[in-house]
């Protein structure tokens, strides 16, 4: 069971929000072992200079609150192109990145999350660069 992320109630240093596994590696075509995806709370605080990316705080809460589904059931990936992490995109009203940073052991932590434009999206997909997991 990976954790439930609440903005009104930070109750944990670390969570939990997905896993790493071998659909995703082998579509990405990875040198990396399955394992724990995880956010911690000293990454939320980092990640609220993207509020202002949002039409309102609100939205901003219900989209970082949506990580964990981000993460267990994105809509496209891609693999950043210097190879250190892992962009999970979901279209929910606005279209969100998170991305993960890769490494040599079993957890791998989130780096960054925002939303990007319609017309930023489309150049992803334009460019052949997102992979549809299936």
């Amino acid at each position: 069971m990976f954790d439930i992320i609440d903005l009104s109630n930070i109750d944990k240093k670390v969570y939990h929000i997905g896993n790493l596994d071998q659909k995703i590696i082998s579509l990405l075509q990875l040198n990396v072992i399955e394992g724990k995806i995880l956010l911690d709370a000293d990454r939320l605080k980092y990640i609220e200079k993207h509020k202002t990316d949002f039409p309102s705080e609100d939205a901003y809460k219900a989209h970082v609150e949506k990580i964990p589904e981000i993460i267990q059931k994105p809509d496209y990936l891609c693999l950043h192109p210097d190879g250190t992490s892992i962009k999970f995109f979901k279209k929910f009203d606005e279209n969100i990145i998170v991305a993960i940073r890769l490494s040599k052991k079993d957890l791998y932590w989130v780096k960054t999350f925002y939303p990007i434009t319609e017309s930023k999206f489309k150049a992803y997909i334009d460019s052949g660069a997102l992979k549809k997991l299936e």
